[in-house]
């Protein structure tokens, strides 16, 4: 039994937009269209990166302005047809664009465009004017007005993002766009590094000092992880807010751009002959009630953490990565986790949740502690993570029990003498988003929350 106490009077803050996604809504060159799905979770940012990945025709600097050598101020040497159909379908969605500004990612023994540019002044020249046909019309375009641009991906991967080149000249590069784009579009925010590694200390301190050095502007950093034990996600955004403090950047928002479910090392784990049955077992994960926890955890887990706002990676139905979606652009349970969150981010008033008289398995207490609670004093309360959020008529509660024994959540809504119109709605191992309703309750209410399980609660708070 563990005990969950809501008090919907008492707000702490507000729901952040951590339920954005990678790419889509279409994908698989326009064939699959989510776009009903992302407004039903109501996606708050897609960020743009291995777009229609590995067959793109778009996004990237390569696919818009196809030949290096030709005349950047030409709008005749660029093509931006696949690209503008899909940033119409984005802005019809109702979300905002990361838009990262150079290649995606290569796994191929032979690389072909993650190369640095060899002319970092031109390269700068090409992304402002793809900026500008989406900002300022240029080139038959639009005016979407769109803020934020992340300056490339992971280029402390180097062999599969910034091949054959040096972290100086990543720091160079990042400085000559970032100062461009600042002074035409002086109200764009502009981030990066886009780390796959932000524990190594000696990237993250070359960089920040650069920019410090240079006057380079910074307007938010991001940082990438895919892990399954959730403490993994507590401990390097720990990191990462003590270096940006330590650098002096305390209150720079925080983006945490590309995040999953993954157990292993990585590529070594996946690719390749001999891996068939460790790819199945990590990619059937993704999409099953283990990822659809994961999801709903982390979410919960985020609100608690230095983190802005978070995207998941990835949306595209094709992609192994993809978790909301099957190959045909079917919902999955994961997809779950999100259209609840959602609903919280709608509410926006986050309120007073607290998992257990200790917290000894909330998302709070992992922060601070990093006990791990699957092998000391292990208990029913382990794995169980909680938000709650109101809008002043109703109230949600994202519960999500991931890896932790089979348990009843003991719900103690605090101030209140019943609780009225409770909708429940239970993604686990035997349900995709089932529907139950109980018209009235006392002020505690007992929920069954099965190993690997999400369920959403609303409620009435405004009797009037």
């Amino acid at each position: 039994m563990t005990d969950l106490f809501i008090d919907c009077n008492q707000i702490v803050g507000k729901i952040k937009p951590l339920h954005g996604v990678n790419n889509g809504p279409v994908s698989y060159h326009f064939w699959i269209d989510t776009s009903r799905y992302y407004k039903e979770i109501g996606v708050p940012y897609i960020r743009l990166h291995d777009t229609d990945h590995p067959s793109q025709r778009m996004v990237d600097v390569r696919y818009i302005f196809k030949n290096f050598e030709a005349d950047e101020n030409d709008p005749a040497n660029y093509d931006f047809a696949f690209t503008d159909i899909l940033m119409r379908k984005i802005k019809e969605c109702g979300a905002e664009t990361i838009y990262r500004l150079g290649a995606s990612i290569e796994h191929t023994e032979k690389k072909y465009f993650v190369f640095p540019p060899e002319d970092f002044e031109k390269y700068a020249r090409i992304c402002l004017n793809i900026i500008r046909h989406y900002n300022s019309g240029w080139a038959n375009g639009f005016q979407y007005d769109l803020k934020y641009f992340e300056i490339w991906n992971e280029p402390d991967l180097y062999e599969k993002m910034w091949h054959g080149g040096t972290p100086e000249q990543y720091y160079k590069f990042y400085e000559i766009l970032a100062k461009l784009i600042k002074k035409e579009y002086p109200e764009s925010k502009i981030g990066g590094y886009a780390g796959c590694n932000a524990y190594c200390d000696e990237y993250f301190d070359g960089f920040f000092e650069h920019i410090k050095k240079t006057g380079a502007p910074i307007d938010f950093f991001t940082y990438h992880i895919y892990a399954d034990d959730v403490r993994d996600f507590v401990k390097l955004n720990e990191h990462v807010n003590r270096k940006l403090n330590a650098h002096g950047y305390p209150q720079l928002p925080v983006f945490l751009d590309e995040w999953n479910i993954f157990t292993g090392e990585f590529w070594e784990s996946i690719m390749g002959e001999g891996f068939e049955y460790n790819r199945k077992f990590l990619f059937e994960r993704i999409k099953n009630e283990v990822g659809a926890a994961f999801c709903g955890a982390s979410l919960s887990l985020f609100q608690n953490l230095r983190i802005d706002a978070a995207m998941y990676y990835d949306g595209q139905p094709k992609m192994f990565w993809c978790g909301l979606f099957d190959l045909y652009g079917v919902p999955m349970k994961p997809y779950y986790p999100f259209v609840y969150f959602g609903d919280l981010y709608r509410k926006s008033n986050e309120c007073f949740c607290m998992v257990g008289a200790s917290q000894k398995s909330s998302a709070m207490s992992f922060g601070a502690e990093h006990t791990d609670s699957r092998t000391k004093g292990s208990g029913e309360s382990s794995g169980i993570f909680a938000t709650a959020a109101t809008d002043g008529k109703t109230a949600g509660v994202l519960l999500s029990n991931y890896e932790g024994l089979d348990t009843r959540v003991l719900l103690h809504f605090n101030g209140m003498e019943k609780v009225r119109n409770i909708r429940i709605r239970t993604t686990d191992r035997f349900n995709t988003d089932r529907r139950d309703f109980v018209e009235e309750a006392g002020c505690v209410l007992p929920v069954a929350t099965p190993k690997n399980s999400v369920i959403y609660l609303e409620f009435d708070v405004n009797e009037s």
